[in-house]
């Protein structure tokens, strides 16, 4: 099998078990419980806020990278579950928002060739993006996690198509080194 192969085979694995755990806006619960078991077992550092999790700790110098993905879907319909993978796609609720964003998140923080390279990644899956934004999680997890906001750089996984998608907090203009 080849390397494409592989990670090909595992990310869709991944996504389908992403899809599987049902976690409508509000009701998070089972897939960060789910995320703190994966990463405790692999033992990695890992602190839950609410229903949002944050893996990984600042262990040296090197700049700190965010690997951001919320963890929340909007209501599925009675096609929508079990995921179902056609042709090399993978089908379900979730699966290009936000939870293939979150799978690649995920698989790149496992990495050990690149948790070795020259920047020390965190992983965030936060709760509550899709609902109204009393809801959302990210604020709280900022003000217990604070390191994070210090963090040399943030990219949120969230999949647009290869379209850039200006949000209501407007858009960066940056030069990454």
């Amino acid at each position: 099998m080849t390397r494409t192969g592989g990670v090909h085979d595992r990310l869709v694995a991944l996504l389908v078990d992403l899809v599987d755990i049902a976690c409508v806006t509000g009701d998070e619960d089972r897939i960060a419980a789910w995320l703190v078991e994966r990463y405790t077992a692999q033992g990695e550092p890992v602190r839950r806020i609410g229903n949002s999790v944050v893996v990984g700790d600042r262990a040296d110098d090197r700049p700190a990278v965010l690997l951001v993905g919320h963890t929340d879907v909007v209501p599925p319909t009675d096609v929508d579950l079990p995921a179902r993978v056609d042709a090399g796609n993978v089908y379900g609720r979730g699966t290009s928002d936000m939870k293939s964003g979150l799978a690649v998140a995920m698989d790149l923080f496992e990495d050990r060739e690149v948790r070795t390279g020259p920047v020390q990644l965190r992983l965030v899956a936060d709760a509550g993006e899709e609902g109204p934004h009393e809801g959302n999680e990210l604020a709280a997890v900022l003000t217990e996690v604070p390191e994070l906001a210090r963090a040399a750089l943030g990219i949120v996984l969230e999949p647009t198509d290869l379209d850039v998608q200006l949000g209501c907090t407007g858009g960066l203009h940056a030069h990454v080194h």
